[in-house]
C-alpha cells in the first residue's frame, strides 16, 4: 500500500477513534484540538511511512 493511502486511511481512524471516545467520555468536541492533531498525525505519519517504505524498497 502506498504511504499516501496508507496515511489516509490511518488519519481517517485516527479521527473516529477519537470522536467515538469522546462521544462514549460524554465530553464535547474540541474541533481545533481535533484539528491540530489531525495535521500533526497525518504529517508524521506520511514522513514515517515515506521512511519505512524506501527503506523496505533498498
Amino acid at each position: 500500500m502506498k504511504p499516501l493511502y496508507r496515511t489516509i486511511l490511518f488519519t481517517i481512524i485516527f479521527v473516529l477513534l477519537y470522536c467515538i471516545v469522546f462521544f462514549l467520555m460524554r465530553h464535547e468536541i474540541d474541533l481545533v484540538v481535533l484539528a491540530v492533531l489531525t495535521v500533526v498525525q497525518f504529517i508524521l505519519n506520511f514522513v514515517i511511512y515515506t521512511v519505512l517504505e524506501k527503506v523496505d524498497k533498498s
